[in-house]
């Protein structure tokens, strides 16, 4: 039986004039940046900014258990606390996480320290799950 994987970003969606100053802020070059379906239109268009540990070279984008794919991410922006407090100022700030199932027999476990620091970031966490046939 293949293992589950597990993917980490921190997503920001922001105004298109504020998105050129997040990575700055954040520290990081995102993997990916795409504009979002407008709204109203005289609402400025925004922009879904993702940042993972995949823009540190060398390390893994996908991990065997969830929580070592967020403590690749919190390792790199763990330190960056008010900085994405900001960007929560002007947009939406929030895990994005993956977990591509090969099995339906793993479960998904967490420690109370990776926890607490989720908790101390005050990101909220979205989890999707992709079954792989």
């Amino acid at each position: 039986m293949e293992p589950n994987t597990y993917t980490v970003e921190l997503r920001v969606e922001c105004p298109q004039s504020f998105a050129s100053n997040v990575g700055a802020w954040i520290g990081l070059t995102p993997i990916q940046a795409r504009a979002l379906r407008q709204q109203p239109v005289e609402a400025e268009p925004r922009i879904l900014l993702s940042f993972g540990s995949i823009s540190e070279p060398g390390v893994l984008s996908e991990w065997p258990t969830l929580e070592q794919a967020f403590q690749s991410i919190l390792n790199i922006v763990g330190d960056r606390k008010a900085e994405i407090q900001l960007c929560r100022g002007r947009g939406d700030v929030y895990w994005w996480c993956a977990n591509y199932q090969k099995s339906f027999d793993a479960a998904t476990n967490m420690s109370s320290g990776l926890l607490s620091s989720l908790a101390n970031m005050e990101v909220p966490v979205v989890l999707f799950n992709y079954h792989s046939s």
